[in-house]
């Protein structure tokens, strides 16, 4: 698989998004072994979080071909809002500009590429897929971004002693066309005001499906009034 994120952007050429790469490296941490079984606080900490259904974050975002070295970086803001579904993801750099960006609203996704060029699907999982060639389960990162379990088969979870999730592998092969098992892990838990209420939610998220790796960085939260 190669990343077909590098036509927007090169790490050789752009040293600043080379230092985000190291970066992320550095602040990567694996999820501690814990018990077999369910830590009773996992429950009420999924119950709290299921009440966030809008956010406004921005970050570094770091992709990775682990099967030949290959990798890429770039900065994102990502609005989310669920009542109604809708979402909007700009991919940039701050001296060029915007790379790509996605929206999703309850009428469809749409893709923008480096060119200005626009395209439509139902989703913006599978715009990813036809124009970019990488699979990138969208709406399974977007649950992982605040920690909470996604509406979809996993396995192989593991919890941190407060109850927060640490991994799990989810299934998303009822999809045709992208019918793989992506392994998550979630760290640097930190605590966030949130409509006026404090919640404890990752700020380091990576998504695997060898050879693809995925690395969200959070470095700001910001409140996202409901229109």
């Amino acid at each position: 698989m190669r990343l077909t994120f590098g036509r927007w952007y090169r790490l050789s050429r752009l040293p600043l998004l080379a230092l985000c790469i190291a970066f992320l490296s550095a602040c990567a941490t694996t999820p501690p072994a814990t018990d077999t079984a369910e830590p009773a606080r996992h429950a009420d900490h999924q119950a709290w979080l299921s009440q966030i259904v809008f956010w406004n974050i921005q970050g570094n975002v770091a992709f990775f071909n682990d099967a030949d070295g290959e990798r890429d970086a770039a900065r994102y803001t990502w609005r989310q809002q669920h009542t109604p579904e809708a979402t909007s993801f700009r991919l940039y750099h701050p001296l060029r500009g915007t790379l790509a960006r996605l929206e999703q609203n309850e009428a469809g996704g749409v893709f923008t590429n480096l060119e200005g060029e626009t395209f439509n699907a139902e989703h913006i999982d599978e715009l990813l897929y036809t124009h970019t060639g990488m699979p990138i389960p969208f709406r399974l990162m977007s649950e992982a971004i605040i920690g909470l379990e996604p509406g979809v088969s996993i396995a192989n979870r593991r919890w941190y002693e407060n109850g927060a999730l640490a991994s799990y592998s989810a299934d998303i092969s009822q999809s045709s066309w992208n019918q793989q098992v992506w392994q998550v892990a979630l760290s640097d838990y930190r605590v966030v005001v949130h409509n006026g209420r404090s919640f404890t939610m990752p700020h380091m998220i990576e998504a695997t499906q060898y050879p693809l790796r995925i690395r969200f960085q959070i470095s700001q939260w910001r409140e996202v009034l409901v229109e």
